[in-house]
């Protein structure tokens, strides 16, 4: 997914009309279905109160970043980036 989410945020500009169009759609469909989760697991007294917008836009700030600074066979393995995020 990394790739995906690096061209839905930064590679998007370069794309013909149609296609940004198709990449703009999945970031949305992506950020309402994270936001939605959110919010469920808040109300489910399974996530901190934060506001969903805000909690969605912070989660997809860190899968970017993580895209580009994280390197497979470096210090840290996927579980243990994994096990971090998810705390």
């Amino acid at each position: 997914l990394g790739p995906r989410v690096t061209t839905l945020v930064h590679e998007s500009r370069g794309l013909s009309p149609a296609r940004k169009r198709e990449i703009e759609q999945a970031r949305w469909r992506y950020y309402r279905f994270i936001r939605a989760t959110m919010q469920e697991l808040a109300d489910q007294g399974r996530f901190a109160p934060v506001h969903p917008t805000v909690a969605a836009m912070s989660f997809f700030g860190a899968m970017v970043w993580l895209a580009q600074w994280y390197r497979p066979g470096g210090d840290l393995t996927r579980q243990q980036v994994i096990g971090s995020m998810v705390e």
